[in-house]
This record gives C-alpha cells, sequence and structure tokens, in this order.
C-alpha cells in the first residue's frame, strides 16, 4: 500500500467517497469548510493507494 499526500485529482472521488459514507445534511453541513481547511493544508487528508502486482 502505497500513502500519499491528497491531490486535486483526487477531488471527484473524494467528494463521492463522503457523499456515500455522510448524511445529506451532513455533507452539505461539510464540504464548504472541507474544501476551505484543504486550500490551507493539502497534506490534511492522506489518500492510501493500493499497489499493482504483477
Amino acid at each position: 500500500m502505497h500513502v500519499r499526500s491528497f491531490q486535486l485529482s483526487d477531488a471527484s472521488q473524494m467528494t463521492e467517497l463522503l457523499q456515500v459514507a455522510l448524511s445529506e445534511e451532513c455533507y452539505e453541513n461539510t464540504m464548504g469548510p472541507f474544501a476551505r481547511q484543504l486550500s490551507w493544508d493539502s497534506d490534511l487528508i492522506m489518500v492510501a493507494e493500493e499497489e499493482e502486482t504483477s
């Protein structure tokens, strides 16, 4: 498993994950502050990727 900092290309998958994991109200209340915090500190979110096996 490879762990790295959040990248802009992760945004759509992160949004989809949060939509599934959070209630609609929680999602709506979370996304604005979450995006603002990410713009200040992109290392706030770590992304884990499975390594491809050959």
